[in-house]
């Protein structure tokens, strides 16, 4: 995950023309997975993911002197926020009809669940947990579905995307230990829900 980036940083402060060529190639590569996580499905029947990668990478760049000046964060947050806040403004001039809240909120992508269940069903150790996973991906997908939006949202960056409970609460600006109490909560109700839905076992 842009393992890189500080040192390049670096160069890209002293004026390496190669190194911001090197950062924005990893960007790009970063950013792809971002919005695959993130592009509502509504939104990507009209915009390209390319588009809004894109976007996100010349909005990112035409600051990057002010960040390398004064790196208010770690780089891939800071590129994860800008896409963010390019899919809240591509949402906006697509559905200007819709009565959305004017928040940073953004539907998540039909396919959030499945991708998450793929993220679970990789973790077993062996073949035989992994099948058992894959019988079960339906119904972990029923019950992600029944979670409330910030639950879905915390559960999809620390189970699907990897992200650290500190990188968690820098996204969602909270403190690390309230973004924790909230994953945790998160946790106990897809368990719940799992169970409802027929699911035996710890379940994710």
């Amino acid at each position: 995950m842009l393992a890189d980036a500080e040192p390049l940083l670096g160069r890209v402060k002293a004026g390496d023309a190669n190194a911001l060529e090197l950062l924005m190639r990893a960007s790009r590569k970063y950013l792809r997975q971002v919005v695959e996580f993130r592009m509502p499905s509504e939104l990507r029947r009209r915009v390209d993911e390319s588009d809004i990668v894109q976007e996100t990478l010349a909005e990112t760049f035409s600051r990057i002197d002010d960040f390398v000046e004064r790196k208010p964060m770690p780089f891939h947050i800071w590129l994860r926020r800008n896409a963010q806040e390019r899919l809240v403004m591509s949402q906006r001039e697509h559905f200007r009809t819709l009565k959305r809240s004017l928040n940073r909120e953004v539907p998540l992508p039909d396919h959030s669940s499945i991708l998450l269940v793929r993220s679970l069903s990789r973790r077993g150790p062996d073949p035989g947990d992994r099948l058992e996973n894959s019988e079960s991906m339906e119904i972990v997908r029923k019950a992600f579905a029944k979670l409330a939006h910030e639950d879905q949202e915390i559960v999809l960056m620390r189970q699907a995307e990897g992200l650290s409970n500190h990188e968690v609460a820098q996204i969602l600006n909270i403190p690390p230990k309230t973004a924790s109490k909230r994953f945790t909560r998160a946790l106990i109700r897809l368990r719940g829900h799992t169970r409802q839905l027929g699911l035996t076992g710890t379940g994710p």
